[in-house]
């Protein structure tokens, strides 16, 4: 059934919290935004696209501010959720203007857009010392920082907004945010449609269900996609670990698509790789340590714990082949071609797969914290070696609760 909540000089029609029109001193909110788009400046320093300029009308400093006092006034009456469904609304009237410039390809002068209107936001709340829910305009800037592969800035932004969604959750539990917003969906790759990032979701997804199918065929496991989103990414115990892997993950397979491997021989991206396989080292150590299994000071004595308590290799076995590998401190150069190549022995047996591959994480974890040096392998063998850690991380999970 349709409301209307008159609040100061607004008169906000809506379904449940769901808002569906405001007028402000009788004159319609949406119209009022979206007639004056026209006055909009939007200029872009071609030496500097990243630094441009947006002058947005003096009409948008009058309604913000009504909107927000009156969003504020909600919120103290006892209608935290009204409120924030209003500043959200209010905050939406943009979107038609940030649609167009996306799809003209401007996609700079939309980032200076949501920048602009945000500045005009956190502007009246240091003037005023309130707080308004801006979880929407966050969203939309990291969704276009997306889509121009910045991938640094694109999840920053998610970030934001999702601390604006935990925020809002806390004082109206009943929308159940952060975990239901869009953005979040995003963060968590969620394969919910309900997310206007749903494609470029998918496509990380798929690029994590290949690993999956190759782990399953390489051990022999029925780990799924389903298991990965049940043990990780919706496992709330680990979510700050999956943020962490969502971004490096992503913007892997996002470098891997405007790069390719013939063009990473150069000592800059094998640093650079370097960096994003010693992200994924960390997963994998902070993985092993929330495990209550494998808690260890060091990510040695972390995988001791894993490999003895999945019988994969006796405790002196295992003793000695840290020694004969001298995986603690060896070069990656000198260690994961052996790796790669699954041919390491101890006492003329060959080792276990997984016993390997675990090395190769600890290995790699040891040396790029310490070291700022090139090695070939990491620029000649990028791939594989981003699917061991991926399959480090697979087997980890397999041993937490479904």
């Amino acid at each position: 059934m349709v409301e209307v909540t008159e609040i100061r000089n607004l008169a906000i029609r809506h379904v449940g919290y769901a808002v569906e029109s405001v007028s402000i001193d009788s004159g319609d909110l949406t119209q009022l935004i979206r007639s004056s788009f026209d006055g909009i400046t939007l200029q872009i320093n071609t030496l500097r696209p990243d630094e441009g300029v947006v002058a947005l009308p003096d009409l948008y400093t009058s309604v913000f501010t009504d909107v927000f006092e009156a969003a504020v006034a909600l919120h103290g009456s006892g209608d935290p959720c009204l409120a924030a469904y209003l500043s959200t609304y209010l905050f939406d009237s943009m979107t038609p203007l940030w649609r167009d410039l996306v799809t003209r390809g401007q996609h700079l002068l939309a980032i200076h857009l949501w920048i602009a209107v945000l500045d005009l936001a956190h502007e009246w709340e240091q003037q005023s010392g309130e707080l308004v829910h801006k979880g929407s305009p966050y969203a939309f800037l990291a969704y276009t920082y997306l889509m121009t592969g910045d991938f640094d800035s694109a999840f920053s932004y998610i970030y934001n907004a999702i601390e604006e969604d935990r925020r809002l959750g806390v004082v109206c539990p009943s929308i159940d945010y952060p975990a239901q917003a869009p953005v979040y969906r995003t963060a968590m790759l969620s394969d919910s449609r309900e997310n206007i990032m749903y494609r470029n979701v998918s496509v990380i997804r798929s690029a994590i269900e290949t690993e999956i199918n190759d782990y399953r065929r390489t051990f022999g496991s029925s780990f799924s996609m389903q298991d990965f989103d049940a043990r990780f990414l919706q496992n709330p115990d680990l979510e700050v670990i999956g943020f962490f892997f969502v971004f490096t993950f992503w913007s892997i397979v996002e470098h891997r698509k405007r790069v390719s491997a013939s063009m990473m021989g150069n000592d800059f991206s094998r640093l650079k790789n370097a960096r994003w396989l010693f992200a994924l080292c960390l997963v994998i150590d902070r993985l092993l340590h929330e495990h209550p299994s494998y808690t260890d000071r060091y990510i040695s004595g972390q995988i001791a714990k894993f490999v003895e308590k999945q019988r994969l290799i006796c405790r002196a076995d295992f003793e000695a082949l840290k020694g004969s590998t001298n995986v603690a401190t060896a070069s990656p150069d000198s260690l994961l071609p052996a790796i790669l190549s699954v041919s390491l022995t101890l006492n003329g047996r060959a080792v276990r797969r997984e016993v390997q591959y675990l090395l190769a994480a600890w290995n790699l974890r040891n040396f790029a914290a310490h070291n700022i040096q090139t090695q070939r392998v990491i620029g000649e063998d990028f791939d594989r070696i981003v699917s061991v850690l991926l399959h480090d991380i697979l087997l980890i999970l397999e041993d937490y609760p479904p």
